[in-house]
């Protein structure tokens, strides 16, 4: 037979084999194995990653750790503190019963083209409402758009129009689309935020 098919791949018998080997039921040993690799490789991915708030400031688009977000809230009357010396510090807003200090985010980064919010007559103006060690502050955004997660190997050098006091709590931008993203340390956020309450 061989001598009239040349060769065992020509051979309707290695062809039959062949398919027998492929068509066989695949050992429950296996199947585990496979599933527990999958698993550990998808569990891996999600523990490297983080989930993030996208949120726009005049111009620029910025996004902080979902962790540190306690809620998002439509803009409400702020009312100023007396001798309160930082532009940074807006008021204070009453979130829920609680008065909570509200910061211009803006001012607080030194971004030159983020516009006061306050001012601006959009209805997509949010205050997002941020924790961190049991502390409470509010800021005020142009708006807060959608939720995502990356890993810092997706992250790329902070732009020059962040470089300057902000560069120090930025810790690099994510390509959302044709959007740059400015991710915000939130611990060193909160310790600028505490300096200016000085």
């Amino acid at each position: 037979m061989l001598r009239d098919v040349i060769h065992c791949h020509n051979c309707s018998k290695y062809a039959i084999a062949g398919r027998t080997l492929l068509d066989r039921e695949i050992p429950d040993e296996s199947i585990a194995e496979w599933q527990a690799s999958y698993q550990l490789e998808k569990t891996a991915a999600v523990q490297s990653s983080e989930s993030i708030i996208t949120f726009k400031l005049g111009k620029e688009w910025l996004a902080i750790p979902v962790k540190v977000l306690d809620e998002i809230t439509h803009i409400k009357p702020i009312h100023t503190i007396p001798h309160q010396k930082s532009r940074a510090v807006k008021g204070l807003v009453n979130i829920r019963g609680i008065l909570t200090i509200c910061f211009d985010l803006g001012i607080l980064l030194n971004i030159t083209n983020a516009k006061n919010c306050e001012n601006q007559p959009n209805t997509n103006r949010r205050l997002l409402i941020i924790n961190v060690h049991s502390k409470k502050y509010a800021i005020l955004v142009n708006e807060a758009t959608h939720t995502s997660r990356y890993t810092p190997e997706n992250l790329s050098q902070t732009p020059a129009t962040l470089k300057k006091d902000s560069s120090n709590i930025i810790t690099g931008v994510l390509h959302q689309g044709n959007k740059k993203v400015a991710i915000i340390d939130p611990e060193l956020m909160f310790a600028k935020m505490e300096h200016h309450l000085k």
